[in-house]
């Protein structure tokens, strides 16, 4: 065969290269921010990767209400203080429920959703997607940079659609963290003991009143997101609904239907009439 020809079947081997393939891209970023990232792609339904993309792109796109080119004239200038910035977004919550609710919710948020991302990351599917990782005997040493390589690897394959009421490992860690957080800020004392009771009540009946406050909150709260008729929900009882999903609603439904309404201090007593 002529040295032609050998250079022809050359060319012909193999497949042609793909100018469009996409090309992995190491990315290090904050927990909240990556939380955020999670969100936003769950939302738009596509994965974490795709949804990095499209932001870039979307930043780059040759429009200056879009990009990160300066505002125009026009355009309002933004927030310089990234304090000034936080207090806005979160306005709406400090002034519904008083500052320290509203600091309890944000660390509870912060706190569980990095629970959950830690937890979806090295529970679902994980054998499946660590493959390619040797095997590990127990008692064998694993070094540090192991550690963080694994650690990189679950997290950069985990997926937007893994939520928390699907999985009780991950929805357990969630609760982990609250109870942590809860624990670390409580004031000192026994939560247990009741203070004294106003006058003008019987002890007694103003015990079995007091004690249930927490427990019916919360049962107040869900079986008002049960309502039958949507008309009776309040805005935000809607957002919630639609946030937590019909088939967990169902599962409420079934369990506040199980349980007794919350006790009423009238009941057993004959302290009342």
């Amino acid at each position: 065969m002529s040295d032609a020809g050998v250079k022809k079947r050359e060319k012909r081997l193999g497949r042609p290269p793909k100018h469009d393939k996409r090309l992995p891209l190491n990315l290090r970023m904050r927990p909240d921010l990556r939380a955020r990232l999670v969100a936003l792609a769950e939302a738009n339904g596509s994965s974490i990767t795709e949804q990095i993309e499209r932001l870039v792109e979307h930043a780059m796109k040759d429009d200056l209400s879009l990009s990160a080119f300066p505002p125009s004239a026009e355009t309002p200038p933004p927030i310089q203080d990234p304090r000034e910035e936080e207090f806005e977004k979160w306005k709406g919550l400090l002034h519904g429920y008083g500052r320290h609710i509203a600091g309890i919710a944000l660390i509870l948020c912060n706190a569980m959703g990095i629970a959950a991302l830690e937890s979806n990351a090295w529970s679902r599917d994980a054998v499946r997607r660590t493959r390619r990782f040797g095997v590990k005997q127990a008692g064998s040493v694993t070094h540090l940079a192991e550690m963080e390589k694994l650690d990189e690897f679950l997290r950069n394959s985990t997926s937007s659609g893994w939520g928390c009421f699907d999985d009780p490992y991950v929805f357990g860690q969630m609760v982990d963290a609250a109870k942590y957080v809860l624990e670390k800020i409580a004031p000192e004392g026994d939560p247990s003991v009741l203070p004294s009771p106003p006058r003008g009540i019987d002890p007694v009946f103003a015990a079995l009143f007091m004690r249930d406050f927490g427990r019916n909150a919360g049962d107040w709260v869900l079986r008002n997101l049960m309502a039958d008729k949507q008309e009776e929900l309040s805005p935000f009882e809607f957002y919630v609904r639609a946030c937590l999903g019909d088939d967990v609603l169902d599962r409420l439904k079934s369990r506040l239907a199980d349980n007794a309404s919350p006790r009423d201090p009238a009941e057993g007593s004959g302290g009342a009439s």
